[in-house]
């Protein structure tokens, strides 16, 4: 797990420095690097800033504001065969994300998978609409094809997902049963969900019910599977190993997508006050003072979307000790992004403790996410936008750390005055 963390704090600090292109850049980014714990490169030296262009003039008005319109990200569509009619479907059916996932009962990985699926549906009931499919490994796995049989004949009865998580969940004691056993596991299994047992009995050795379970097999090999669990997501196939560390914050991206603004944010700001911005933590009380005259465009930009809920469920996703911490993503994935970005303005003092700033994008472009530095940062002098300052529970920040459980601080509250 520590290796876990530090590896997303390296994830952050690269893409600070570095985040070149839009979203589905950042998508395919998170996808290489999120999960399977392996070893991260050594950071490059930091190189020469790249020039900046123009910044755009500072509205005197106080009556617009500039950015950047990323290309909007609409879910792929439900095309037309992509829901069979023969799916188990679980959730809303206009839920914008659909997760098929195809499994066999008999694998680890799968049970795993499944285990992380319900917590992620709680957590999203009406945003995620699961459907599975069946693909039984028959040559690697002896009791795949009977769990399929098994609960297709719940099925029958109306116990589908009852039968499935069942199964899933109990999957170390049946695994290693002898095949010849397996039946009477099956039988007492229904019964303690309250099915005919007869009836599930005659059903599950049906000639109907094993040529289903045949099919899902010759199925799956006809679309070219070789392995599971292999997910799609809203008709996209989830590349490369499928885990929850990898699945859930491409998930919470897609969701936070639905969010996303398609118009330069409108101007919110007077030039001539400041606005305090309150964070309440469970280490303690943090207050930040955006100041317009140090940086319109982007204080303008965090203030509209602190007004509209946009920042609503964001905590300190990433933590460098006595260095930065990294915060403003509502999926807390170091990725998402409001559909803007904003023209950088250079700062007007150097950097220091407790300055707040808009992580860069690309060349000359902020995101809305935000750092908060530690210490002094010589090394992104020039190239990030200064919105702010700590005033307030600076030591509080200085003190923050990622426990062993923890992907993430949460801010429990937040005041914009």
């Amino acid at each position: 797990m520590r290796h876990r963390r530090r590896n997303k704090v390296e994830r952050v600090r690269k893409h600070f420095l570095f985040a070149q292109g839009t979203f589905l850049g950042m998508v395919l980014a998170l996808l290489a690097l999120v999960g399977c714990a392996q070893s991260r490169s050594v950071e490059k030296p930091m190189s020469t800033p790249s020039p900046q262009p123009p910044l755009l003039p500072t509205p005197t008005g106080a009556t617009r504001s500039a950015c950047r319109v990323l290309a909007p990200q609409t879910p792929t569509p439900h095309k037309a065969g992509y829901l069979l009619e023969d799916d188990h479907r679980y959730g809303p059916t206009d839920a914008p994300v659909v997760l098929v996932v195809y499994g066999d009962y008999q694998c680890e990985p799968c049970a795993r998978l499944d285990a992380a699926l319900w917590d992620l549906m709680a957590e999203y009931p009406q945003s995620v609409l699961l459907v599975y499919r069946h693909f039984p490994l028959v040559p690697v796995h002896d009791k795949a094809l009977m769990a399929v049989q098994a609960v297709e004949a719940a099925a029958r009865q109306g116990r589908f997902w009852a039968f499935h998580r069942r199964l899933y969940r109990e999957q170390p004691h049946w695994k290693t049963l002898p095949p010849e056993q397996f039946p009477d596991y099956l039988v007492g299994t229904a019964q303690d969900l309250g099915l005919d047992p007869a009836r599930f009995t005659q059903d599950l050795a049906s000639q109907e019910i094993q040529a289903l379970a045949l099919r899902a097999w010759n199925a799956g090999q006809a679309l070219g599977l070789q392995a599971v669990p292999v997910v799609f997501l809203n008709g996209e196939w989830f590349p490369g190993p499928v885990t929850p560390e990898r699945l859930e914050p491409v998930v919470r991206l897609h969701l936070l997508s639905q969010r996303a603004f398609t118009t330069c944010p409108p101007w919110r700001i007077e030039m001539g006050r400041t606005y305090r911005w309150e964070w309440t933590l469970p280490q303690g009380p943090v207050a930040v003072e955006l100041q317009p005259a140090w940086a319109p465009q982007g204080v303008n930009a965090v203030v509209f979307l602190a007004q509209e809920g946009w920042y609503r469920g964001m905590g300190m996703y990433a933590v460098e000790p006595a260095r930065t911490v990294y915060l403003g993503d509502p999926s807390n994935t170091g990725y998402g992004h409001p559909g803007f970005l904003i023209p950088w303005e250079p700062p007007k003092r150097r950097l220091q403790a407790g300055h707040v700033m808009l992580q860069p994008e690309t060349p000359g472009w902020n995101s809305p996410r935000l750092a908060v530095l530690l210490a002094p940062r010589p090394d992104w002098e020039g190239q990030v936008t200064v919105i702010g300052q700590v005033v307030r529970g600076m030591e509080v920040l200085q003190n923050l750390a990622l426990s062993a459980s923890e992907d993430v601080i949460p801010i429990l509250e937040m005041h914009l005055r």
